[in-house]
């Protein structure tokens, strides 16, 4: 949750550039009307920890084969992503640049 907060401070909706669109799709999840400051829920983008752990135990609903963004940043251009499912085993996680296209799977405490 603290990443998702960090990243939307650090890049406002308000900047004209949609310039973090991940961290705005996971903290607007399921919250209805316009969102906005003050508008967000208890979604937010997992860390690459949280990720992997929906991944290797199969119960965060993710789809096989799909990349997902994480909210752990790898560098100021590059962040961490996670390939869903096992090949030989073993999970994928990779750093690529920011500017990239991937899914996003909103999560939230219980």
């Amino acid at each position: 949750f603290a990443n998702t907060a960090a990243i939307m401070v650090a890049c406002p909706e308000s900047s004209g550039d949609d310039s973090a669109p991940a961290a705005l799709a996971a903290a607007c999840y399921q919250v209805t009307g316009t969102c906005g400051p003050g508008n967000y829920g208890q979604w937010f983008l997992p860390s690459l920890d949280e990720l992997n752990l929906l991944d290797v135990s199969s119960v965060g609903g993710l789809t096989p084969d799909v990349t997902y963004w994480s909210s752990s940043q790898l560098s100021a251009l590059g962040a961490w992503f996670q390939l869903v499912g096992f090949e030989g085993g073993v999970y994928r996680q990779y750093g690529a640049g920011k500017d990239g296209t991937s899914w996003v799977r909103a999560v939230r405490a219980f």
